[in-house]
């Protein structure tokens, strides 16, 4: 993988001597009590803990994995600042952030490092934590200066590691490690480059997908603003699925849907859904199961096409959320007639053996707001009406 861009900002503290020298040599009792915050924003959120490395289990960091070699808890530029000594050929320690896109456009990476002549340091970053590292970039940290990268991180991503490698039979220190959020002004190179995305992922083009497909799938949502996103899935149509299998609309701990092969005619009024085969109605419009869709000629002895009024119940969906249905809620549908709501009925009484419910936005079936991905930021688990309901 190329070099991804980036800018490297000049040290922020002055280098104390221009060769490196052994670290059994360098000083302990430096005067640079204002290191570890010099050119660090304080209201910057982390997005790796224990920066400083003052955490530590016995012989082990505790908010840190060791994923090869042996480390030591050592002084660093003060006797009372712990670091850790990466001994031996090959050491990395890493550490895993839940943030994603939605939360981080640009990253400022720092740290204070002592290395002797033999050793490299290397930055790397996973940003699935797949085990793919998208950016690598060598670390050039003497004498405890602090070095900082503005890196500006994919444009969707959940999750990434954090790195920090050591190469060669020299040792080398780190005293700090810090990933910051900062304004994305800050960052002036292109987006990294982000491939083999999982199903769910945004995506702009095929080639960045593992199964090959990036496909526009609805987000169902009581605004009624006919909002749809491009995700990677695991098909694209039909055609792409084998047996009667149909491409539908499926999803996982992600923010958004996506394509995925299924049994046809599976979903109920108003389930969310991405191709007509998948809905037992035969119809799928805007994204949700429905009877009918606007405007065409769906409906039989000239009733109209409609989205079912709002339920009054706590919790109900808004119309914007609800399914397009003949006659939707005039109750004139006799026993045993598809229904949402009681009333769609003649005898008003539609009965099922659960309730419909789904996330406003994004569709997906849910029991409560915690099961849908928006809900920090007002999102809800709401009631259709009746899943798979009949006039009794």
């Amino acid at each position: 993988m190329p070099r991804p861009s980036l800018r490297l900002e000049p040290p922020m503290s002055r280098r104390l001597a221009s060769p490196r020298p052994a670290l059994a040599l360098l000083p302990l009792a430096l005067s640079l009590l204002a290191l570890p915050t010099m050119g660090v924003n304080a209201c910057s959120p982390d997005l790796i803990n224990d920066a400083g490395f003052d955490m530590w289990c016995g012989e082990s960091l505790c908010g840190w994995q060791l994923e090869s070699g042996s480390i030591e808890k050592v002084a660093t530029w003060h006797e009372q600042d712990s670091g850790v000594l990466m001994v031996g050929p090959e050491v990395a320690i890493s550490q895993r952030s839940e943030a994603g896109s939605g939360d981080v456009q640009c990253i400022e990476f720092s740290l204070v490092a002592a290395t002797e002549v033999g050793a490299d340091l290397y930055l790397e970053m996973d940003f699935l934590d797949d085990g793919v590292v998208e950016y690598s970039e060598p670390i050039t940290s003497e004498n405890w200066s602090l070095v900082q990268y503005h890196i500006t991180p994919p444009t969707w991503f959940q999750a990434v590691r954090f790195r920090v490698r050591k190469v060669g039979d020299a040792d080398a220190v780190v005293a700090q490690v810090r990933a910051q959020i900062v304004n994305p002004d800050i960052c002036t190179a292109d987006p990294l480059a982000l491939s083999n995305l999982p199903d769910g992922a945004e995506c702009q083009s095929a080639d960045l997908c593992a199964d090959g497909f990036c496909t526009t799938v609805p987000v169902p949502s009581s605004n009624d603003d006919g909002f749809t996103v491009d995700t990677c899935g695991s098909c694209g149509t039909d055609a792409d699925c084998s047996g009667e299998a149909v491409c539908g609309l499926s999803w996982d701990e992600r923010w958004y849907g996506h394509r995925e092969c299924a049994a046809p005619a599976t979903k109920a009024l108003g389930e969310a859904c991405a191709t007509d085969g998948e809905c037992g109605s035969s119809t799928c419009c805007e994204g949700l199961c429905s009877e009918c869709c606007e405007g065409g000629p769906d409906c039989t002895d000239g009733a109209a096409c409609t989205r079912h009024p709002a339920g009054t119940q706590d919790g109900a969906a808004a119309a914007g959320i609800m399914p397009w249905m003949c006659a939707a809620g005039a109750g004139d549908r006799g026993m045993g007639e598809g229904c949402v709501a009681d009333t769609d009925c003649l005898s008003a009484s539609c009965q099922a053996s659960t309730a419909l419910r789904i996330c406003d936005p994004d569709g997906r079936p849910c029991d409560t707001d915690a099961d849908c991905p928006w809900s920090a930021f007002g999102g809800a688990c709401v009631t259709v009406g009746a899943h798979d309901g009949t006039c009794q």
